[in-house]
């Protein structure tokens, strides 16, 4: 999948944290096989963590109202990248489970940036964060 101009928020950094997150889901979907799966998932993860904290700590100082909602979304999504993990190893139908976890991350970028992040965009950019 590529990048797709219209999901940019006009905030440079975040625009580039969820670029690589696309990379990520990209290079997940180009696993060589079922033993590359939980390393790029625990991959996914990690870069996705450092993005939630960077999002959070500039939610905070910038006095965003809907701070906990937007953690919750974050939980929502380890729980499920979790889960994902955990069938990985049960050695899950690969084509179908690969299948699976495309459209929910696909999906989940999507919403992420169209509907949770745009909630907060407005917002930083009318205090200078570009």
């Amino acid at each position: 999948m590529q990048w797709n101009e219209s999901w940019n928020l006009g905030i440079a950094t975040i625009d580039g944290q969820h670029r690589n997150i696309l990379k990520a889901i990209n290079a997940l979907q180009t696993a060589s096989g079922p033993k590359m799966i939980p390393k790029l998932l625990q991959a996914l993860t990690a870069y996705a963590l450092i993005h939630f904290d960077y999002e959070i700590n500039l939610l905070e100082e910038n006095d965003f109202k809907d701070l906990i909602g937007h953690k919750r979304e974050h939980e929502n999504f380890f729980l499920q990248i979790r889960e994902f993990s955990t069938e990985s190893q049960e050695e899950p139908d690969l084509e179908e489970f690969m299948e699976r976890v495309r459209i929910y991350l696909v999906n989940w970028l999507f919403s992420h940036i169209q509907e949770v992040d745009m909630q907060y965009r407005d917002h930083l950019l009318a205090r200078g964060i570009k």
